[in-house]
């Protein structure tokens, strides 16, 4: 029932959030207890927000360009380049180049220190691109960004979940699906290929496109570029 226009308190506030209630029935049991959460909505929250909330906080991003697919994982960055991060949803049906809103709780991953996303639900809005951001090992990676653990003894912003292209000789093979990469400024960077893809030999110069990871060495991280595709030689 709406009030009458005299009748509502004035200015209205609008804080972009809503409050969801739910109660458990079954039948010749008692209901349940109701159970209450407040989520985010509006106009969304942005990455570097949501990097700094605490792990199980609700939160609905704003409209997001998907970035890389991996299965049940995929990434998803601002159109500005500003921030990317990554999201876990099993069996999701994302594709690369779409524009996308993540409903979700942000968290911590344990095995390797990089906070995502867990979606609950993703929602396409339409199409949407962005170029990726050449840069060296050097700067791949970077400090910390609120709880997002930066790569040890990196500084400069934090570019976790971005797409970046990267460039250099292959140092070593690491495994079937993996290498190591040498850019000449004195860091390694830990490249995984999708499955299938070839592992250049040692000494290879290559050029390839991928977002920005991680994976813990000790209480440390290090820096982890994830190929959307194949690596160019």
């Amino acid at each position: 029932v709406l009030a009458a226009a005299d009748e509502l308190p004035l200015p209205v506030t609008v804080d972009h959030t809503m409050t969801l209630k739910a109660r458990a029935y079954k039948n010749g049991l008692p209901p349940s207890a109701v159970v209450s959460a407040v989520y985010a909505i509006g106009q969304g929250t942005s990455i570097a927000d949501i990097k700094g909330m605490a792990d199980n906080t609700l939160v609905t991003t704003g409209e997001l360009v998907v970035t890389g697919w991996f299965g049940n994982t995929f990434y998803v960055e601002q159109a500005d380049r500003a921030s990317g991060i990554r999201v876990d949803m099993a069996g999701n049906t994302v594709a690369v180049g779409r524009t996308v809103r993540v409903f979700g709780a942000v968290t911590t991953d344990p095995t390797n220190g990089e906070r995502f996303i867990q979606a609950n639900m993703v929602s396409d809005i339409g199409p949407g691109t962005v170029a990726p951001v050449a840069m060296n090992n050097k700067a791949i990676g970077g400090g910390p960004d609120g709880l997002q653990q930066g790569i040890a003894g990196a500084s400069g912003r934090n570019n976790i979940g971005l797409l970046v292209v990267a460039y250099g000789a292959v140092s070593s093979p690491g495994g079937a699906n993996d290498f190591y990469l040498d850019d000449g400024s004195g860091v390694s960077l830990h490249v995984l290929l999708p499955t299938g893809k070839d592992v250049p030999g040692p000494g290879v110069y290559v050029t390839l496109t991928g977002v920005v990871s991680c994976e813990k060495v000790g209480e440390n991280l290090s820096r982890v570029i994830r190929a959307v595709n194949g690596v160019h030689v």
